[in-house]
């Protein structure tokens, strides 16, 4: 909403001044209190009289402007400046830190309620486009207003070239992502094929240093060939090309399947997988690739950030016209910062596993997004040292019946 950040309200009364609905907030911590209440009653004492004079002003003469009026709320005060409009039965009034910031309002406003906008529009046309000569005060505010709705053009006119050219910046860096990452791919996976075939054929000749060694190159090479896929896969996504070729499958036996094959990396931590379904048949219309890249993402985040001994817990049940998997570790758990980052590309969350396991800070910003590319949702729950729940959610199957 353009309007964020401005302190301010707008609020709604009837033409006694009876406030019936708080329309924007950026100021009060308890506007549910002003409601039903007559409008110079939220006002400081010092205030009242002049509160009572602003609501006859906007009967009279249907609009009224300049008003300074301090606001009392939840023990603090706010001087604002206030514009009143009558409206048909309906008093509006926007107060603000200035008489700028009033005007952002109100042409907010103008975009929230067509019917308001064209009444707000006649009132300052009627009022506001021949002005009277002898009226000084609404002569200067014609003159402020004019002034103020020519930088908004030109603020405007220049938001539009920037949004341009950040657009232009975007498809630049996606392509320069995507042919970075297309390069580095192929060398990368010859590095790591040779370390293996090396790591296989010398096995016996070479001295504990030397395996050490070659460990550490097959472990980096793996670990870089593993983001260049990350940064293939997101710039894909970015660029609107994320491409899902669904077909029907049966999550029960697609997980349960997946979870064998995650067992045995398990183990290597001396940590267990154990599976659980309420069903023996759930089926989903999916990309069963890219659903197995968010279940490999997501189980091997568990493995990785859980204890040694402790226990993963992965669920497969229905909610509604959902199907959900669960996956629920004893790690080391998130803060509620953390939680708020964990989406973000290229943020990590923590800098490595239990085991000094590595991270990309990709994975689950890619997961997110083919989730919701499936027309579900994923959401977690996570405590420091206790772990950490994922839920990711399916839509079912729809019967053609």
């Amino acid at each position: 909403m353009a309007t964020e950040g401005i302190k301010g309200i707008v609020l709604s009364c009837d033409t006694k001044g009876i406030i019936t609905n708080v329309i924007h907030n950026e100021l009060l911590e308890d506007r549910n209190s002003i409601k039903g209440r007559h409008f110079p009653a939220i006002l400081h004492p010092s205030s009242i009289e002049k509160g009572f004079r602003f609501i006859d002003d906007i009967n009279t003469k249907l609009f009224s402007f300049d008003h300074y009026l301090t606001i009392q709320n939840a023990g603090r005060r706010y001087r604002l400046y206030f514009i009143g409009l009558k409206l048909n039965d309906e008093i509006l009034i926007i107060g603000s830190e200035n008489h700028q910031e009033a005007f952002s309002l109100i042409e907010e406003m103008q975009k929230i309620n067509n019917e308001q906008a064209n009444l707000i529009l006649k009132l300052m046309k009627d009022k506001f486009t021949s002005p009277p000569p002898d009226d000084k005060e609404v002569q200067t505010l014609f003159n402020e207003l004019t002034r103020i709705n020519n930088e908004l053009v030109n603020l405007q006119r220049e938001l539009n070239r920037k949004n341009a050219e950040l657009e232009r910046l975007n498809e630049l860096k996606n392509s320069f992502i995507g042919m970075a990452a297309h390069d580095l791919r192929n060398p990368l996976g010859v590095i790591q094929n040779y370390a293996e075939f090396l790591a296989e054929q010398t096995s016996d000749t070479l001295t504990e240093n030397q395996r050490w060694l070659l460990e550490v190159i097959q472990q980096s090479a793996h670990f870089m060939l593993g983001l260049v896929e990350d940064l293939l896969d997101y710039n894909k996504i970015e660029s609107g090309k994320l491409e899902l070729l669904k077909t029907t499958i049966n999550l029960n036996t697609t997980i349960e399947r997946w979870v064998t094959i995650q067992i045995d990396l398990a183990k290597q931590k001396k940590i267990a997988i154990k599976y659980y379904s309420s069903d023996d048949e759930i089926i989903i219309d999916a990309d069963l690739r890219k659903l197995e890249q968010v279940f490999n993402n997501l189980i091997s985040n568990a493995i990785k950030f859980s204890f040694p001994g402790s226990e993963i817990n992965v669920q497969i049940d229905r909610k509604g016209e959902f199907a959900t998997i669960s996956v629920r570790d004893q790690g080391i758990g998130m803060t509620q910062e953390q939680l708020e980052k964990l989406f973000k590309p290229f943020v990590r969350i923590a800098a490595e596993g239990t085991a000094g396991e590595k991270c990309t800070g990709l994975g689950l910003s890619i997961v997110k997004k083919i989730v919701e590319g499936h027309g579900g949702r994923i959401e977690v729950s996570s405590t420091p040292n206790k772990g950490t729940e994922f839920v990711v959610y399916l839509p079912l199957k729809k019967d053609k019946g």
